[in-house]
């Protein structure tokens, strides 16, 4: 179970919009802390989280799964002085609009 916002730790997303090596992806950076160590678990929440945040980035960021890389868990206090564990994420997106430019360009 995640943990509500406001209390031991929220989840934290941050999306770095440099391109990679791949031309045309971006790189998203996702965090989830968890009460439990349960990969499984962070590997959903770190994809629910990668989702909503490209969705309302620019609404047409896809996001490649198999691009995706975890490392965890790290053994973390919250405020209380409760062990969380946190999990971090990697995943490549592609921005449709641009894929989209692309292709059209080629056409001419």
């Amino acid at each position: 179970m995640l943990l509500p916002s406001g209390q031991a730790s929220p989840r934290v997303v941050k999306t770095v919009l440099l391109r990679t090596d791949h031309l045309g992806m971006y790189t998203y950076r996702a965090t989830v802390t968890l009460p439990t160590s349960h990969r499984d678990r962070a590997v959903a929440a770190l994809r629910q989280e990668v989702v909503r945040l490209s969705t309302a980035e620019r609404g047409l960021e896809v996001p490649d799964w198999a691009t995706m890389s975890m490392t965890g868990p790290e053994e973390t206090y919250g405020p209380r002085g409760e062990v969380l564990y946190e999990y971090r994420g990697t995943v490549l997106g592609r921005n449709y609009a641009e894929q989209r430019a692309e292709r059209d360009a080629g056409r001419r």
